[in-house]
């Protein structure tokens, strides 16, 4: 992204959107917390928190106001982990309301459909199976907070893990340094000056400090790269999607040069999500301010170009044996057990006789929809069988689609195939 001399039209001022369908509230913070991603990332900040505690006592003894600044600056780092944590977790991303629509009738034909939430997707939208809601300016699901990450919560998000990264610095200095006197311990006593802080520690005690010491490295290099890739979607205005949706623009034929609209020169876009010290974001998540060469709805538009070019690309498959969905496929062959497909994306269950659109595939693996009536010339009428299993896998949604092996399925056609849209309710 460049600075280049541009117009920035702000977000439009339309009325707001009036849900006609009870809204679900907010999930208490309790139950965001009672996941094994938060359950685990306070685990590992309290472990690190405590030892670093217990060991600074003895390697700087709280007997000057030098000793009781250092020791406040690191409880501010884990009061900011954790309160952060808390904040994105709770707050959460922003939801698209439940049948959201946008102010005109005109403006439905540059919007995608989400046949769940039975609404339009609102610009940088995208759906998440997790939360089973459309989210606002979603980047990611998070295990680590139980959220997504999007709109309301990047700023908190971003604070989590910039204070995470800082306070295990911290934490590992002085770690470091207790780990150091505690081992050559005896040679201070003989040698030194006398001056030196001695830190005395047990069999279980060096263990614990090694072990919390060793998990602050950790947090370091693989929090301090989330911290950066973050960092870098702040300074282009670009979510993780918006990045795949943009690595493919180049990738189908066009006539024209395709401008992002969301990139506003580096300090706007920092200050669109790091603009305020409450941490809230700019804007309502629904519109945004753009480049004036653009529309509200550029982006988008472009992502259903791409998608139609890719199922204009896709094959049918059918089904000719069973498979139960789980991980565990030893029965498939031991490659199709190890080469796992690198995603979190769901593997289903698939039933002999079912037709599946194809649009993703390795070597021993396959992704694609399955095909309701009318989607394919050679799809037969679902089973009572493939009726259960596509109502039951995705509810609320007609469409049931993920990974199988691939040895459970043939290519049947080479009928270029396009899936019928979302039904859209009339007004």
């Amino acid at each position: 992204m460049t600075d280049a001399k541009f117009g920035v039209l702000d977000a439009p001022k339309w009325p707001a959107f009036k849900p006609e369908r009870p809204q679900p509230p907010l999930r208490p913070l309790w139950r965001r917390l009672l996941h094994w991603g938060p359950i685990l990332a306070i685990t590992v900040t309290l472990q690190i928190g405590m030892s670093a505690l217990y060991v600074h006592q003895q390697w700087w003894p709280l007997t000057t106001v030098a000793a009781w600044l250092h020791i406040t600056v690191f409880l501010i780092w884990n009061y900011l982990t954790l309160t952060n944590l808390c904040s994105a977790a709770y707050v959460g991303p922003g939801y698209v309301p439940l049948g959201w629509r946008p102010p005109t009738v005109a403006d439905e034909a540059k919007l995608q459909w989400c046949g769940v939430c039975e609404g339009f997707k609102a610009p940088r939208s995208h759906h998440c199976r997790k939360c089973n809601r459309c989210t606002m300016k979603m980047d990611h699901h998070c295990p680590w907070v139980n959220n997504c990450t999007g709109h309301k919560n990047h700023a908190y998000f971003v604070r989590f893990l910039a204070s995470a990264v800082v306070g295990c610095t911290h934490a590992a200095i002085i770690l470091g340094a207790s780990i150091y006197r505690a081992i050559f311990r005896v040679w201070y006593l003989y040698y030194g000056t006398g001056k030196e802080p001695i830190v005395e520690l047990g069999l279980y005690g060096l263990i614990s400090t090694i072990f919390a010491f060793g998990l602050a490295i950790g947090v370091i290099f693989s929090v301090g790269f989330l911290l950066y890739v973050q960092l870098k979607s702040i300074y282009r205005n670009r979510t993780g999607i918006e990045d795949y949706i943009m690595d493919k623009v180049d990738c189908r034929e066009r006539t024209d040069t395709f401008v992002y609209p969301y990139s506003l020169g580096w300090r706007r876009n920092a200050a669109e999500v790091l603009g305020t010290w409450s941490g809230q974001p700019k804007g309502d998540g629904m519109w945004w301010p753009i480049v004036d060469t653009c529309d509200q709805f550029t982006l988008t538009l472009e992502q259903i170009a791409q998608k139609e070019s890719k199922r204009q690309r896709s094959r049918v498959y059918v089904i000719v044996r069973d498979y139960s969905g789980r991980i565990c496929t030893l029965w498939h062959g031991v490659p199709t057990l190890c080469c796992q497909p690198f995603s979190d994306e769901a593997r289903i269950v698939v039933k002999p006789g079912q037709h599946y659109m194809i649009t993703r595939a390795t070597k021993y693996w396959l992704y694609g929809d399955l095909l309701v009536p009318g989607g394919s010339p050679d799809a037969p009428e679902p089973s009572e069988a493939s009726a259960k299993v596509l109502h039951g896998a995705d509810i609320g949604s007609n469409r049931h689609r993920g990974w199988f092996p691939r040895s459970c399925a043939r290519r049947v056609s080479d009928v270029v195939v396009t899936r019928p849209k979302e039904p859209k309710k009339l007004r």
